[in-house]
């Protein structure tokens, strides 16, 4: 709501489950995403990841999302893992 040059651009504001009710959007930008809101049930933590750093899709089409699944691994292994474990 409100006008446009007020609202966060879409590559600072992709919900994951954006990339269906925005299609166009995500295709255009989706090599420029800055922020990924992981809201709803699909949470990166609930995807199967292997032993090799692998990941299978849970639920439907949830395969479109594994790229940003594996980005928030990455960020994960290498800022909050070492503080962690």
């Amino acid at each position: 709501h409100g006008p446009s040059e007020r609202r966060i651009p879409f590559i600072y504001n992709l919900t994951f489950n954006a990339c269906y009710s925005y299609l166009p959007a995500f295709e255009r930008n989706k090599s420029q995403v800055k922020a990924v809101h992981f809201i709803g049930a699909n949470k990166p933590w609930h995807f199967n990841r292997f032993s090799d750093g692998q990941f299978a899709a849970r639920g439907d089409g949830a395969a479109v999302h594994l790229e940003y699944v594996q980005r928030w691994w990455n960020i994960h292994d290498k800022y909050v893992k070492p503080k962690v474990y």
